[in-house]
């Protein structure tokens, strides 16, 4: 299995050459930097944009999980969320004993990248469920509207926490089992972990009474993600996750 300390970068490196793109990408920095806009974005959206008048908030399901894990400890706050996010990557940085500089071109070339992965997936939407989006299963609190705004910034937090949760996570998760419990191979280890995530995020999403082809975009999203994952790591998936909503968003308002 990967190193612990490594976190966002699931597969081993050895094919991409030192000091390239593909390298830098996956470095705990680059990351965060890349990611601290939408991080901020919905952070802004859950203070202004996702609040009833009655002072509840309109979140994914995946974001609400995570502040139920730090009610088991007795710690509260609407910020907690994104401070584990941020805290993850330092932690990893420093574990990883990299060195504390960002190069800002590959931030930017992070960008071009993610929006380029967001194309096939919206044209499989199209085909499939007229484009449906993947990230607003938030929780209604009763009649409340969250607005155009409000939508965009729900997709935003999907990206972050459904990856956060079914792609970091649980692939680590369960590739860790395989590997260090059962013995089995580094590909075994990632194959089970794509398999049970896609399923996982599959059932996440509301399927009853919805279209099979609908059901079908769910699976092969939650694929689609997977694999990115593996291949490009926690902050590409987060991006074209919350791109790829927004998009819809935008486009379907």
């Amino acid at each position: 299995m990967p190193n612990t300390t490594q976190g966002p970068e699931p597969s081993h490196s050895e094919g991409s050459p030192p000091g390239s793109y593909w390298e830098k990408s996956r470095r705990p920095l680059e990351i965060l930097l890349f990611l601290l806009p939408f991080i901020i974005a919905y952070e802004i959206g859950l203070m202004f944009l996702l609040r009833s008048e009655q002072d509840l908030v309109l979140t994914n399901l995946a974001h609400k999980g995570i502040f139920k894990l730090f009610d088991v400890f007795g710690v509260s706050g609407q910020i907690l969320p994104g401070l584990l996010l941020v805290m993850s990557l330092l932690i990893l940085n420093l574990l990883g004993r990299r060195p504390w500089r960002i190069e800002p071109k590959v931030v930017g070339f992070m960008w071009i990248e993610a929006i380029l992965w967001v194309i096939p997936l919206y044209i499989l939407a199209r085909v499939l469920s007229s484009g449906v989006s993947l990230g607003m299963e938030a929780q209604s609190v009763e009649a409340f509207e969250p607005g155009l705004l409000g939508r965009i910034a729900i997709g935003i937090g999907a990206g972050l926490y459904e990856e956060l949760i079914f792609r970091w996570f649980l692939i680590l998760l369960v590739h860790t089992i395989v590997c260090d419990v059962f013995k089995g191979s580094d590909f075994k280890g990632y194959l089970f972990g794509i398999l049970i995530s896609t399923a996982a995020f599959t059932i996440y999403h509301p399927i009853s009474g919805v279209p099979a082809s609908t059901i079908v975009f769910y699976a092969l999203g939650g694929l689609y993600f997977g694999l990115i994952y593996v291949n490009r790591h926690f902050g590409i998936v987060a991006a074209v996750h919350a791109l790829y909503d927004v998009t819809v968003v935008l486009l379907h308002a």
